[in-house]
């Protein structure tokens, strides 16, 4: 029990266990995709995907952004009101959206089920890492998704003939493992402050500028992870939604194990720096992230491309030919993800919430342009990819300079 009860600080070896986690994690995600491979064909794993985007894409959007206010606080009490308001508000909201859904996606049960666990998952699992984050629990934060990625294996290796059976144990997996990480948190914090389940209203307006400005901002962002597949769904089909949803789930392993956990981190160091008002230790960590970024993306990405030329030789890929070029295609765009995504925080901490909207309006836009541009003219997928990509490289060198700026301005 001393495992759980144990107070982790920001120290060097804490956050190390918060990568290994998630690097862990990931590995056994792609050791599980070589499984998929096998069991879907690219237009198999296009029509899974656009359910699967559904789901995220509800659960995303039904926190109102309010799980991002968790690590932004300055007690521990405050930092549970919003956390429990955040969660409760995400499940009325994921269940509100299951009507609309219900009546107008004319799901069956198995599939309607699917997508509400998915949503009610991503938005649960949105809350606990953010209070992983403020109370320092690297720990718990590396071993949620490796627990995850674990499950979710054994399930696709037992059922990996039974499609029907796999959809939903992923699924039920998925909300099993969260729930199971939520109890324990509420069991070892013992938490005796009763005013908490009374306070949502006093949360709900303190954090109002959460939904009013950084859920507008996120919706590019939830577009752009969970829509993609949707969208070109019904703009060229759903084989190359297979190979665009394959190709980005490797290229976004940088973001998943690097770009996330240095936003957890960096979101978490600068609140407390912010409330301790060093704009010099802001600055500093600032700069650091972008070094740390550009290392990454030195080292990282051209290993992955190469080992994506290379599956051809590690698993029977023929149904997955083209794969190489959409890779290549997409690089520029999930460096421009990987960076991002945790200097936004920047932003966000500093009460530049309008900025962080502005720039994500520009971002919406600019998907959805592109997408008009490709139908438009009728361009061909690969065309489509490098417009894409080449305009998200542009924004993100523009968005990233946008931030710094804030960190000279702020403070003076």
């Amino acid at each position: 029990m001393r495992f759980f009860s144990r107070e982790l600080d920001f120290s060097y070896q804490s956050k190390t266990w918060f990568y290994v986690g998630t690097t862990l994690a990931q590995t056994l995600t792609i050791f599980t995709s070589f499984y998929i491979l096998k069991l879907f064909s690219p237009s198999d794993f296009g029509t899974f995907n656009f359910f699967i985007s559904i789901g995220s894409f509800v659960g995303s959007f039904t926190t109102l952004k309010y799980e991002l206010s968790i690590t932004v606080s300055e007690t521990k009490s405050e930092m549970y009101q919003k956390a429990f308001f955040t969660i409760f508000l995400s499940i009325f909201l994921n269940s509100l959206a299951l009507i609309p859904i219900y009546l107008f996606a004319n799901l069956d049960s198995r599939l309607l089920l699917f997508v509400y666990s998915l949503a009610v998952t991503v938005s649960v699992n949105a809350c606990l890492q953010q209070i992983f984050l403020y109370k320092s629990y690297h720990t718990f934060s590396g071993a949620f998704p490796f627990v995850g990625a674990l499950v979710n294996l054994a399930i696709i290796m037992t059922f990996l003939n039974t499609p029907n059976i796999l959809i939903v144990a992923y699924t039920t997996s998925l909300t099993l493992t969260g729930l199971l990480f939520l109890l324990i948190v509420i069991f070892k914090s013992r938490i005796r402050d009763r005013n908490i389940f009374r306070s949502f209203k006093n949360v709900f307006y303190d954090n109002i500028s959460y939904p009013l400005y950084i859920l507008p901002s996120s919706l590019a962002s939830i577009i752009l992870t969970y829509c993609h597949p949707i969208l070109l769904t019904y703009l060229y089909g759903e084989h190359q939604v297979g190979l665009f949803s394959f190709s980005l789930r490797i290229l976004m392993i940088p973001s998943i194990i690097i770009g996330s956990v240095i936003s957890g981190l960096l979101r978490a160091e600068m609140a407390k720096s912010f409330y301790q008002t060093d704009m010099v230790a802001i600055r500093h960590k600032t700069l650091s992230t972008i070094k740390i970024l550009g290392l990454s993306t030195i080292i990282l990405f051209p290993c992955i491309v190469f080992g994506i030329f290379n599956l051809k030789y590690f698993t029977s890929f023929q149904k997955w030919n083209g794969v190489e070029s959409v890779a290549i295609c997409l690089t520029p765009y999930a460096v421009s993800q990987l960076f991002y995504l945790p200097l936004s925080n920047v932003a966000l901490v500093l009460d530049k919430k309008k900025i962080l909207l502005f720039l994500s309006l520009i971002q919406l836009c600019l998907t959805l342009f592109m997408y008009w541009i490709a139908h438009y003219f009728d361009f061909s997928f690969k065309i489509f990819l490098g417009m894409l990509s080449g305009s998200f490289a542009l924004f993100t060198i523009f968005a990233c300079r946008k931030f710094y700026l804030i960190t000279l301005q702020v403070g003076k």
